[in-house]
């Protein structure tokens, strides 16, 4: 078995100097992604975004501010990534890494949210 810092330092990805996860050798975990790619996410991110900003507006429902975030996020994520893919945070993390992390509680959330709300309209319906 394996020691908890010899599994981190092999498990664990090092970041090198522009953010990308990196292998113990250096090379990094998986080649960059395409700018074009970047974009295109973006665009798909900022139009959830406003679709789910407009619902929750018009129907007035909490449920769509944990939709909001979370494309906020990935939004803010892939505009990063395009215009300043360099910025790193002081603990070696990208930007664009660190708010896509954050994406994942919020996605959670809305998942389970979206869950409940399902199976409360299928209760209604039989009951």
């Amino acid at each position: 078995m394996r020691s908890w810092r010899e599994f981190t330092r092999v498990c664990v990805p090092l970041r090198g100097a522009e953010g990308a996860a990196r292998r113990p050798d250096g090379e990094p975990l998986m080649p960059p992604m395409p700018p074009m790619l970047t974009g295109l996410l973006l665009v798909v991110f900022l139009v959830h975004l406003v679709a789910f900003a407009l619902l929750g507006l018009k129907r007035r429902q909490a449920y769509y501010l944990a939709l909001v975030i979370t494309f906020s996020l990935l939004s803010a994520s892939m505009a990063l990534r395009l215009t300043a893919p360099e910025a790193i945070l002081a603990n070696g993390v990208a930007w664009h890494e660190a708010l896509r992390m954050l994406a994942w509680p919020a996605a959670a959330v809305s998942v389970g949210w979206t869950l409940l709300r399902l199976r409360i309209r299928i209760a209604a319906r039989r009951g």
